[in-house]
């Protein structure tokens, strides 16, 4: 498996690893609702539902990263997608 980000400490590769993985998915779910008008109000509220979930996620892998490691990831993934994670 190639990673996108590596950890300053290897220890914490696989913590990147599903950050990544995490703030991917949420970012897929906004870009699904984004622009659409051809979805309906329960449709519309189950990518909400899903949204939430998936940033709670997201955040909360992230909080167990040191500030080292985050301030890592984030220069990376701004390299790459021109924004931050978090």
């Amino acid at each position: 498996m190639t990673n996108i980000l590596n950890a300053i400490n290897k220890a914490y590769q696989s913590r990147i690893n599903q950050v990544y993985n995490a703030d991917r998915k949420y970012n897929y779910l906004v870009n699904l609702q984004d622009g659409r008008s051809d979805i309906t109000e329960a449709q519309e509220a189950t990518i909400e539902r899903k949204q939430e979930v998936a940033f709670n996620k997201l955040q909360n892998l992230w909080d167990t990263l040191p500030k080292r490691e985050q301030n890592n990831a984030n220069k990376q993934y701004f390299n790459i997608h021109g924004y931050t994670i978090v």
